[in-house]
């Protein structure tokens, strides 16, 4: 609550006073809960969980940046100088975590774009005070290479920033304000799930998820196994579901929601897969899942795998939370054994040449 209740500015919707009485009246007279509080947020709000949208024409002073700090800390950013984690308690001015604008103020200013959208949110990476003044007026393209080279491209990845290098010049910088964008609202939700976790399991906003588009960290599937056209069990289909889990661990890794229908977003719930199965329930859901995960992704990685099943207005969905993998993820398929990447809201295999080649990048050489 006390997240995002700030991240949404929930005192400065009205009268902060009324606000004030209102919850202090739940938690006192009525004996609330925080998940009740969490509602008031919610009915004033719309929701409480973020979208690309909210981060857009959003500045330092905007209550989101230190949710969205918070977020890319716990998500493992570091400073580009140092090599360091972000800290909440770093000393001395060559330290101290500033925000370095990205791309920088005076040179954007020069090519006539919005000071809306040169100061928001998407535009500002935390690093070190002496690393935000070796920058300087750099653009992107001249110094994100060297913090590359230096410093691998979790460096970027960590903190929400392409690596896509086009991204990276001047003439584009509104297509990384909305590639920038995404991908914070993507570990701002992340980090909220995780902080609102009960007994170690992360609390899954469906509402929200349901309402985000298809990305490559987000990907949406009507079932895991039947053919919504034939009605029969279909191991293409299962088949799709490996290639989508194993694409997100060799990509930035990423979200995806069983039961949805991919075009409309409509929930549709998990009842066709589950009358399939010898034991028709969640658990032998997760099971089934379990199952095609270790025998074609290997335990090692199907450990790393989070699922749950979030229900909305009665209809459950199935939420597969997969994590960046540090190492190079093969989909075995039979005798055959195939890699695959995200490109944009699609899953894609690599031939052998490429996959050399992403993993050289990606990982530090084949593995």
């Amino acid at each position: 609550w006390l997240l995002v209740a700030n991240a949404t500015g929930h005192y400065s919707r009205g009268s902060s006073e009324s606000l004030l009485d209102a919850d202090l009246s739940l938690l006192f007279r009525r004996n609330g809960s925080a998940a009740q509080l969490v509602d008031h947020v919610r009915q004033r709000f719309g929701r409480v969980r973020f979208r690309a949208a909210d981060f857009a024409s959003r500045p330092a002073r905007n209550p989101l940046f230190s949710t969205t700090y918070l977020a890319l800390k716990k998500a493992g950013a570091r400073d580009w100088r140092s090599g360091l984690g972000l800290s909440l308690t770093h000393a001395g001015r060559a330290h101290y975590v500033q925000a370095h604008h990205i791309f920088p103020k005076s040179v954007m200013a020069k090519l006539g774009y919005d000071s809306r959208e040169i100061n928001e949110i998407a535009n500002l990476a935390f690093v070190s005070g002496g690393k935000n003044r070796l920058l300087g007026k750099q653009t992107p393209d001249e110094y994100l290479p060297e913090i590359v080279a230096s410093r691998g491209e979790d460096a970027l990845l960590l903190q929400g920033i392409p690596t896509n290098q086009e991204l990276w010049m001047p003439d584009q910088f509104v297509k990384f304000l909305e590639y920038r964008r995404a991908q914070l609202a993507d570990i701002v939700n992340r980090f909220l799930d995780d902080v609102s976790a009960s007994n170690g399991e992360a609390s899954i906003d469906l509402q929200s998820l349901l309402q985000a588009d298809e990305n490559e960290r987000m990907e949406f599937k009507e079932t895991a196994r039947v053919n919504v056209h034939t009605g029969a069990v279909d191991k293409e289909i299962e088949r799709s579901v490996i290639k989508t889990v194993a694409a997100f661990m060799n990509a930035s890794g990423g979200t995806l929601v069983i039961g949805v229908h991919d075009g409309s977003g409509e929930l549709r719930g998990l009842a066709r897969d589950i009358d399939t199965l010898g034991r028709k329930d969640l658990d032998g859901y997760e099971q089934l899942l379990r199952q095609l995960f270790n025998a074609s992704l290997g335990a090692e990685h199907s450990s790393q795998i989070a699922i749950s099943f979030p229900t909305l207005d009665g209809s459950v969905a199935c939420v597969v939370r997969v994590p960046r993998s540090p190492r190079a993820v093969y989909a075995r398929n039979g005798s055959d054994t195939d890699f695959f990447i995200r490109d944009g809201n699609t899953t894609r295999r690599l031939n052998s040449e490429e996959t050399v080649r992403y993993c050289a990048d990606r990982f530090g050489g084949p593995r």
